[in-house]
């Protein structure tokens, strides 16, 4: 495991961006060996109060890095999620983390504020060495020399620059080399949180104040996710509709009051209603859907990207948190292994090779799921209710057996990606592959060429490799 490896020829990483992709990769090279330094152009202190997910799969690293307590202790271990009619509260769905899918998993799947993970990612990255600078913001980006210049006119120095910026990533600009097209998504995203004790005072809200479970109301093209956060004493939602007339962006850093004229809630049963009206304040944001792209890193192999800058999925989805940890250890992992310059463009491609399917199949997943539980009215989403109705009905007489009906026909596509090792994956690319990145010592390559030319062809990092072998 990457744990227990550090590099022979460190280097340093300047990543610019201080949030959860940025925090988490700076550890991750950092427990590699290398010097890493994290430019952040905000000043610590904002970050969005926003309840996140973290699955299995993200739950595992951090429990591998030694903070998954603060999912226990901050968070929420969850129990299951409910789905239930929007406009009457109706339950129509349940899946149950029962024992079994949690020990298979290997993980649990939990719910915390965003910027508790934040500073615990924080504390974890400068207690390891990382060092962290704010008020530091990056204008651009010399992708030959591996440097940024920031808006004091400071220019910070490393041999990678690593893109941690976010949906609208300078990094990404300068390796793509134009700003990528856009469009609005017809859903905006809207966070909330309803004081807990507020909510206990009404006999129909306080057992949704303290459930353990996440709850999903389903209405006309629109739905409302929450749990409870007891540390917090809050209970978080997730709004998603139709939004033209707040004003947003892209950001979390802008809230306006419930009341805020063109914010029509009205679809949802009353229970919700007055859960929204208890929040007082909510904070939207855009979803901007980006045209795709296929390089993560740039041809000098000086600059890549990480996070939703490699990724930009919607915001507040499943996957955002854990997809760009998997980014951090997949980094780490391959880092960890080098032994020389001439090795760097064969690592980037490798981290391109293994995350760029699973990020694929992610964003895939997300855009279905999103689909799936803000179905307009009509023929599609009749058809979506009386499924979880059948599954929840054969769950009621025999849940072991119902069990699998559920995840497998209706949400298997949702559950599968919970059940993921970023570790393992960058460990089993190594094994195949790794051959023939080791071949790239300090001497060069072109001793090696003759001897592993068929091996190369067939590789998926031949071409990067063959690069390196002509500067050879």
């Amino acid at each position: 495991m990457s744990r227990h490896r550090k590099t022979t020829c460190p280097l340093r990483f300047v990543i610019v961006g201080g949030s959860i992709a940025g925090l988490g990769t700076a550890y991750a090279l950092k427990r590699a060996g290398h010097d890493v330094v994290v430019l952040e152009q905000g000043d610590g202190t904002a970050s969005s109060t926003g309840c996140m997910r973290s699955p299995p799969n993200a739950t595992r690293i951090l429990n591998d890095w030694g903070i998954g307590d603060c999912l226990t202790e901050e968070g929420v271990v969850s129990g299951g999620i409910l789905f239930k009619a929007g406009e009457t509260g109706e339950v129509i769905g349940h899946i149950r983390f029962v024992p079994r899918i949690i020990k298979d998993f290997g993980a649990n799947f939990c719910y915390l504020r965003h910027n508790t993970l934040t500073e615990r990612l924080r504390e974890l990255a400068v207690n390891s060495g990382c060092t962290i600078r704010y008020n530091c913001k990056v204008v651009k980006v010399d992708a030959v020399e591996g440097s940024v210049r920031l808006e004091s006119g400071e220019v910070v120095s490393g041999n990678i620059v690593v893109g941690a910026d976010g949906k609208g990533s300078r990094v990404r600009d300068v390796i793509i080399g134009r700003p990528l097209h856009t469009r609005r998504a017809r859903h905006a995203c809207f966070n909330l949180a309803a004081p807990a004790d507020q909510m206990r005072l009404d006999p129909d809200l306080a057992p949704i104040a303290d459930t353990h479970e996440w709850s999903v109301w389903m209405a006309d093209n629109c739905v409302l996710q929450g749990c409870p956060l007891p540390a917090k004493n809050e209970y978080a939602m997730l709004l998603r509709m139709k939004g033209d007339d707040i004003p947003r962006g892209e950001h979390w850093d802008h809230t306006f009051p419930v009341n805020q004229p063109g914010f029509d809630y009205s679809c949802f049963e009353p229970r919700v209603q007055r859960m929204i009206k208890m929040a007082k304040v909510m904070t939207p944001t855009d979803h901007s859907v980006r045209e795709t792209f296929d390089t993560w890193f740039h041809e000098s192999a000086k600059v890549v990207l990480v996070g939703e800058a490699a990724h930009p999925f919607a915001p507040s989805a499943h996957h955002n948190f854990g997809a760009a940890l998997e980014d951090a250890v997949t980094l780490g992992n391959l880092f960890s292994r080098l032994s020389s310059p001439q090795q760097i463009p064969a690592m980037l491609s490798a981290y391109e090779d293994i995350r760029q399917p699973r990020c694929a199949m992610l964003a895939e997943t997300e855009k279905h799921t999103i689909h799936f539980v803000t179905m307009a009215n009509g023929p599609e989403r009749e058809k979506r209710d009386a499924g979880l109705r059948s599954a929840l009905a054969a769950a009621k007489e025999d849940w072991d057996d119902a069990e699998e009906v559920l995840l497998q026909k209706t949400w298997g596509e949702f559950i599968r990606p919970f059940d993921h090792n970023a570790e393992e994956a960058a460990d089993n690319w190594w094994h195949t592959w790794g051959a023939s990145v080791e071949g790239l010592d300090s001497k060069g390559a072109s001793a090696h060429a003759d001897a592993r030319q068929h091996e190369l062809a067939q590789s998926p990092i031949s071409r990067t490799i063959r690069v390196e072998m002509t500067r050879a």
